[in-house]
């Protein structure tokens, strides 16, 4: 980050609580972005998150500017735990729509 200077970053597999955001905006990142990938266990049942861990999520990832789910469920899961406002997770399918190929010969 100090020798490119990027205006934006995007995190991947970098889990959900970790420094970078803070360093990313410390270094003079306007843009900070996290794509979570997290795998829930079959059966997994949605819930609120305890106060203390609500909390503590929103203070560490206070610098990022969205967080990129992969599925409704995903954002679900992140959003009904209460741990990041609702504004703050976008839904962006990880996968190709293959019904917008070309299809014309070149």
């Amino acid at each position: 980050m100090q020798r490119y200077r990027p205006a934006i970053l995007h995190l991947q597999y970098t889990g959900f609580l970790s420094f970078y955001p803070w360093l990313a905006r410390l270094r003079g990142v306007k843009k900070v972005f996290l794509t979570d990938q997290t795998s829930r266990p079959e059966g997994h049942e949605i819930s609120k998150a305890p106060a203390w861990k609500r909390a503590g999520t929103r203070i560490v990832n206070q610098p990022l500017t969205s967080v990129i789910s992969i599925s409704d469920y995903n954002r679900r899961c992140i959003v009904d735990a209460g741990l990041l406002p609702q504004r703050k997770v976008v839904r962006l399918y990880n996968a190709v729509d293959l019904t917008r190929r070309n299809t014309s010969s070149t």
